[in-house]
Formats: structure tokens, sequence, C-alpha cells
């Protein structure tokens, strides 16, 4: 797992990311490490379809978002277009949720870090685990509808976790 030593001494990782959209999203379904198949796989190409696993996938009210989580700029930087474009196609939004510090360092010098963000929104957690809206992202009013094996997924997901409804 990717971690980064802020300035101030606090690790930061995929986990303190995540809890802290978790707590500024308080009202949102956060759901992490959700896998989707690429719609743009060619089935004449390969055995079988290849997947991109998203960070976290939010839903906050009707609206969908994926959100990458990137903890060093290493692994920011081998994230593509054809990585995001599975998610970007079924979601409202697509987000990119780094450490502060990691974005003060590349801001205002994306395209020379070889970044690929078009479209993408960042936020940036500091080690207070704040979050702030850095970059927004590019809002698509009508996504394609979530694959029935990512609904089916979910469903799994939120199964496990109910209560035994006939002891009440």
């Amino acid at each position: 797992m990717d971690t980064e030593s802020t300035s101030s001494g606090v690790v930061m990782d995929a986990k303190f990311i995540v809890n802290a959209l978790r707590s500024h999203h308080s009202g949102a379904a956060l759901v992490h490490e959700v896998v989707i198949a690429d719609h743009l796989w060619d089935e004449r190409t390969a055995e079988s379809a290849p997947t991109w696993r998203i960070d976290v996938l939010m839903f906050n009210g009707l609206q969908r978002t994926a959100i990458e989580v990137k903890v060093t700029l290493e692994d920011w930087r081998r994230d593509t277009h054809q990585n995001r474009a599975p998610w970007a196609a079924v979601t409202n939004r697509f987000v990119y949720a780094v450490p502060a510090e990691l974005y003060e360092k590349v801001a205002n010098r994306i395209p020379e870090y070889r970044l690929d963000v078009g479209g993408c929104g960042i936020w940036t957690v500091d080690d207070a685990g704040r979050v702030k809206v850095a970059r927004k992202a590019e809002i698509r009013s009508h996504p394609e509808p979530l694959p029935q094996h990512v609904v089916q997924a979910l469903a799994y997901r939120a199964a496990k976790n109910t209560t035994d409804w006939g002891s009440e």
C-alpha cells in the first residue's frame, strides 16, 4: 500500500484519505473498491474483459462520483484516461483525492508531471483530515447506467451487511 508522510509527520495513506472523505461526505454512501468491466472491450481481441477498480464509488442523492485515491506522485502518474474511462462513463464525475501536500507540489505543473487529469476533479486532504475542492470536475448530467455486474456486486455487499430481520 502506498503511503506518504507529511511534513508534520502524519502518515497519509488511502485509509486516512477514505476516512476523511467519509467524514466530509457523511450524508453520502461511500463504497470502497468496486470493480467494473471495461465497456470498450472488444471480445474478439481478448479472452475476458479487462476490469478496473475504483477506490471509492460515492452515491450522494442521485449523483454518482468515482473517486480515485492517489497518495504518491508515482502512483498518480501511472493513472491514464484508459483506466478512468469505464468509471467516467457511468458516473456524474470523476475525482482524484490526494494529500494536500502532494497537490501543492504539482498544482501549477500538472502537464510537466504528465498527470492525465482531463475533466477530473481534484480533492485534497490535509493532515487534519479536512477535504477541500482544489479543482472542480466536469459534471456529466446523464451518465450511462451502472452495468448489471456492478449493481449485483453492490447488492451482494449490502446483503452481507444487513441484520437478521427475523430476530426483532
